[in-house]
């Protein structure tokens, strides 16, 4: 089956706390281990036949009148029943696998009847909850799903006998794409009826949600075309290109060829057993392609042909604006208005630090923190730790076990896949703080290649996913030749434009693939980041530390706005702090990234809306592509920076409040001014009267605009 990669329905915005609550551990109990792996933890026992999905739960419950304070999210049984024993029932699915551009054409629930009732077995209809996370084992008559009917009755079942399957059909209006879908089962019958839950033992008698659709004619460019293979051979590691290969070539509209190589998929959906093998492609021209596919070991391999159309979706690959260097554009030439969130250390914001439980929790946070926010860069979590080291890691890794370097973790790859379509499909562009292995975890290169190659071939192929560091501060553990041999390797290998970086020492050695450099700075006043030289002072980096010789390129801080409470490693504390470092990054030409420290669990920092205020006014009210740092024409000692266009526009940060003089000299007196004060504590502005260059102007603030807030925004243009 080919098809495009799945499209992530938006999520539904949820107002969440995150305080642990809304993040982890649902479905109870702890992660598995590393050698223990469900075969499709995203939706036990979904296969795809044709044109078919089918899932079984994620969650399921129901709620009992006569037992208001009781859950029963683990019960083996769902009941349903009316007056005066009242059940209602509750299910979420995560839909999930289905190509952009599918059309839904029915959906229906399967449900084996473990106890009968002669008066129907109730009628379904779609729920909205407050969270589309919710954990079955909160909803109790007390306390039901918070939440609201999203339809009226969908299906209304008669008469139903126990032990024989029954169908809800009509639910294909609530199937509308990726995501998740919650239901609920009512009955007005005093004669109860109850279905087999998700935690029934024989898993042929759970519920099952199947879905029917069809498969879009075409791949949106910049997409992602994928095209599934079957090969049932026996082979030693199927993982290890050296044993064997699936090879493609795809060629344009324009004539032009390209030669990729493809990658072993389990059962295609997440299983780590099967015979499914793939091989994708990032379409960059409008019309047919042609591909073939081979097999190294020559296995009879096959063609086909695609259409890629141009409606807009995607912006394609960043890359460096050449008019604009130390900033991005995309691939359609636009600028690329930079807005960093960090994700990295998500572990420990759940309950179970398992990946494979807790990636729902990982997406909610995406989705409503960063995507809601108008984030569109964001430092992802990282499945790095192989040997399990710990703490702050994901129970997980890419590699199935800690000794076996060439076999990787299926189900860990699909459901980060799912995190990056989700971020594609809403234009968030996504690095990670180390992306590949984690210190102390590094092995041969030789061995590594297949991992490099396996990662290339799953990954490369996502126009948003770029970066690609190796580990983080890579001088404690590789030489600048180690790293160059390893990224020198995965850019040869990608037949796509993809931007590469590391962190966070961009060593002057780097210049044949390093594209953007990763800072790690602290920052918690406007000064110790207003630069575009400073970062961690590594042993084996150039001397200015973390950007070194690639000042002229675009610099994302990494680590500069890492929000960290308890204080160290020169991070921001607070939300004051937070303000002052990014808006220092921004007016020397760093992209900040906003983090919070591991420590945060659930999301507490304050300095969040400071860094979102910052791009908000940057891009609204200045030309900051253009600007240069002017901080001579103002006073450090008074606590101000400038940045801006000499002649033309001035902007100026005072962290300690009071007048601001501004040295104009270099604009013509003839030139006139605009004012605008802004309070960036607040988001607040007022216009001041206009004035001419020619000479120092000093400008007071107004104090209704300020009040007993230090920190002051100028501009003048």
């Amino acid at each position: 089956m080919q098809m495009q990669r799945q499209d992530w329905a938006a999520t539904a915005l949820v107002a969440m706390a995150l305080a642990v609550a809304g993040c982890g551990g649902e479905d109870g109990g702890t992660g598995p281990g590393r050698e223990s792996v469900p075969e499709v933890p995203d939706h036990a026992e979904a296969t795809v036949s044709g044109m078919v999905l089918s899932f079984t739960p994620e969650a399921d419950t129901y709620i009992y009148s006569q037992s208001p304070s009781t859950n029963f999210g683990t019960a083996l049984d769902l009941a349903v029943g009316g007056s005066p024993n009242q059940r209602i029932a509750y299910l979420r699915f995560n839909v999930s696998g289905l190509p952009t551009g599918a059309q839904v054409t029915d959906a229906r629930l399967a449900m084996l009847a473990s106890n009968g009732s002669t008066q129907g077995g109730g009628a379904i209809r779609k729920y909205a909850p407050t969270s589309s996370s919710w954990a079955e084992t909160g909803p109790t008559w007390n306390n039901p799903l918070a939440g609201s009917d999203a339809s009226s009755d969908l299906f209304v079942m008669g008469p139903v006998s126990s032990g024989s399957t029954y169908t809800f059909t009509g639910l294909t209006s609530s199937v509308t794409g990726n995501g998740r879908v919650t239901f609920v089962i009512r009955s007005t019958g005093s004669d109860g009826a109850a279905y087999r839950s998700r935690e029934y033992g024989t898993s042929s008698q759970r519920p099952l949600l199947k879905v029917t659709f069809t498969a879009p004619s075409s791949v949106e460019r910049y997409g992602i075309f994928e095209k599934q293979i079957t090969n049932s051979k026996s082979y030693s590691n199927r993982f290890d290109f050296n044993v064997i290969e699936l090879r493609g070539t795809f060629t344009a509209p324009s004539g032009k060829a390209h030669a990729y190589f493809g990658f072993f998929d389990g059962n295609g959906l997440g299983g780590q057993t099967g015979n499914v093998w793939k091989v994708r492609y990032r379409p960059d021209e409008v019309g047919t392609w042609q591909y073939q596919y081979s097999w190294s070991d020559g296995t009879p391999g096959g063609s086909g042909s695609f259409q890629v159309v141009d409606n807009g979706r995607y912006r394609g690959p960043l890359s460096t604006d050449p008019s604009t260097p130390w900033f991005f554009q995309d691939a359609r030439g636009q600028n690329f208005n930079f807005r960093g969130y960090g994700m990295q250390f998500m572990a420990l914001w759940t309950a179970t630090q398992s990946f494979l439980q807790e990636a729902s929790c990982v997406s909610d946070v995406l989705q409503t923190r960063a995507i809601a926010h108008g984030y569109n860069f964001v430092m992802l979590t990282s499945l790095d730790d192989r040997v399990g080291k710990g703490p702050v890691s994901w129970k997980e890794s890419w590699w199935l076990n800690t000794t076996n370097t060439k076999v990787f973790n299926l189900p860990v790859w699909q459901k980060y896949e799912a995190l990056l379509d989700q971020a594609k499909n809403n234009g968030v562009y996504v690095i990670q703080f180390a992306a590949m292995i984690r210190q102390g975890d590094q092995y041969a290169f030789n061995d590594f290649k297949v991992f490099l190659r396996y990662w290339v071939a799953r990954f490369g192929a996502y126009y948003n996913f770029m970066g690609w560091s190796p580990t983080w501060e890579w001088p404690e553990i590789w030489t600048a030749a180690d790293v160059n041999q390893i990224m020198t390797y995965a850019q040869s290998i990608n037949p796509f434009p993809t931007m590469l970086s590391v962190h966070d020492c961009s060593d002057s050695h780097f210049a044949g693939w390093l594209d953007f450099s990763m800072r790690g700075a602290g920052g918690s006043s406007i000064f110790k980041n207003n630069n575009r030289l400073s970062g961690d002072q590594l042993a084996g980096c150039d001397a200015v530390g973390g950007v070194g010789t690639f000042v002229n390129q675009p610099i994302v801080g990494a680590e500069d706005a890492w929000e960290y409470p308890q204080g160290g490693f020169g991070k921001p504390t607070n939300a004051t702090e937070v303000r002052r470092t990014v808006w220092g990054d921004m007016m020397a030409g760093v992209m900040p990234i906003y983090s919070e420290w591991n420590s945060q669990i659930g999301g507490t920092g304050t300095g969040e809306p400071e860094a979102r205020r910052m791009f908000d006014f940057l891009y609204k009210n200045t030309n900051y592509r253009s600007y240069k740092q002017l901080n001579s024409l103002v006073s450090a000692g008074a606590g101000q920076i400038a940045s801006g266009i000499a002649g033309s526009q001035y902007l100026v940060y005072d962290q300690n409040g009071g007048p601001i003089t501004v040295n104009l000299s270099g604009a013509s007196s003839s030139k006139t001014f605009a004012v605008l004060w802004y309070n960036p504590a607040t988001g607040a502005s007022t216009s001041g009267a206009t004035v001419q260059g020619g000479g120092s102007r000093t400008f007071s603030p107004p104090s209704s605009l300020f009040g007993a807030t230090s920190d002051e925004v100028l501009l003048l243009k």
